[in-house]
């Protein structure tokens, strides 16, 4: 009987471990922070707990305003979600997808006054980690997959593998313009494809969550 009950305990304490530890429920949060997507979308980010799925918005803008020349202004926003497939109590891991977009008016894609407007959409599937420091504050960070789409008249977003720098408009011509983050690069039109962000910076955030 002792044998019997020993066994019993052994295999109580086996599952007792094996279970996971109790998970932080978000179910009904809504949480306002920064987030920079590996789409290359920055600004705040609004993000809405469905049980375990989050959706989010990330919108953000730039304006530039030089002494001379026209107004610079990019506008850029990333809507998406992410599935919380592994939680405890202190952090949670999930997968999701992300479609980032951004605007860039002539003036922010050249110095040229007869310059187009650019538009540009990029895809991502993230993989997200997000560890929480307090019932309310958490940090996240994120890698995985992205597919970037170019557009004929200039990038409008900086997603990895654009070169970054002042925004330009010939060979050796510069608008004056910083680079803010999101900015436009350099980059011709084409395909991209990558895996990974190219930092933490540029695949990371915090979020306050109420």
């Amino acid at each position: 009987m002792r044998k019997a009950l020993g066994t019993v305990a052994a295999l109580a304490a086996v599952v007792a471990l094996a279970l996971p530890a109790s998970a932080k429920d978000m179910g009904g949060k809504f949480g306002v922070g920064v987030d920079q997507t590996l789409g290359g979308v920055t600004g705040l980010e609004l993000k809405y707990f469905i049980g375990d799925f989050a959706v989010s918005l990330e919108p953000g803008f730039d304006i530039w305003a030089p002494d001379q020349g026209d107004t610079a202004f990019g506008l850029n926003i990333a809507i998406g979600g992410v599935y919380y497939f592994a939680r405890s109590d202190q952090a949670n891991l999930g997968f999701g997808a992300k479609v980032n977009m951004g605007y860039r008016n002539g003036a922010a894609m050249s110095t040229d006054k007869k310059a187009d407007a650019s538009f540009q959409a990029n895809i991502e599937l993230p993989l997200v980690m997000e560890y929480f420091f307090t019932d309310h504050f958490a940090f996240h960070v994120a890698t995985g997959l992205l597919f970037a789409i170019v557009p004929e008249k200039g990038a409008a977003l900086h997603a990895p593998g654009q070169t970054t720098g002042i925004v330009k408009s010939k060979p050796g011509e510069s608008s004056g313009a910083p680079a803010a983050a999101g900015a436009p690069s350099s980059s011709p039109k084409g395909f991209g494809f990558s895996f990974g962000g190219g930092s933490l910076v540029t695949s990371a955030g915090f979020t306050f969550y109420f």
